[in-house]
C-alpha cells in the first residue's frame, strides 16, 4: 500500500469519533436483563427442566455482571463455582471503609478470578444476580 493511502487511511480512522453508549441505554438493558431474567426465574419455579429458562437468565446474568464490572466476557464467564461459593473473610480494607461505603459493599459481594495472563480480577456481583442461584 502506498504511504499516502496509508496516511489517508490512518488520518480517517483518527477523526472518527468514537460512540459511547449513554446512560439511558445502558439503564434499558439492565432493566431488559431483569425482565428476561424474572420471566424466566417464574418459569423454572413451575418447571425446573425448562433449558431455555434456564439459558436465558444464565446470559442475564453474566450481561449484568459485565455491565456492572465493566470487564471482559473472558474475565466473567470463566469464573469457577469453587470461586463464587468461598466464604468471604473480613480483611482490614473493609475496616478502613466509611459508613457509606460499607452500607455499599454490603449491596455487592467480591470475587476473584483468574484472569488473562493469570492475573487475579476482582468481579463485583451484585445481590440481585445472587438471588438468581445461577451460580
Amino acid at each position: 500500500m502506498g504511504s499516502l493511502a496509508l496516511k489517508d487511511l490512518t488520518e480517517k480512522c483518527t477523526t472518527k469519533y468514537k460512540k459511547i453508549s449513554v446512560t439511558k441505554d445502558i439503564i434499558l438493558l439492565k432493566n431488559y436483563c431483569h425482565e428476561i431474567a424474572n420471566k424466566s426465574l417464574q418459569i423454572l419455579e413451575v418447571n425446573l427442566n425448562n433449558v431455555e429458562s434456564f439459558k436465558n437468565i444464565s446470559e442475564a446474568t453474566l450481561a449484568l455482571t459485565i455491565l456492572i464490572n465493566r470487564k471482559r466476557v473472558g474475565d466473567v464467564q470463566y469464573l469457577k463455582l469453587n470461586n463464587y461459593t468461598l466464604p468471604q473473610a473480613v480483611n482490614e480494607e473493609h475496616i478502613i471503609l466509611t459508613e457509606s461505603e460499607r452500607a455499599l459493599s454490603k449491596n455487592f459481594k467480591r470475587v476473584v478470578t483468574i484472569g488473562k495472563g493469570s492475573k487475579a480480577v476482582p468481579i463485583l456481583i451484585f445481590s440481585g444476580c445472587d438471588k438468581l442461584k445461577i451460580f
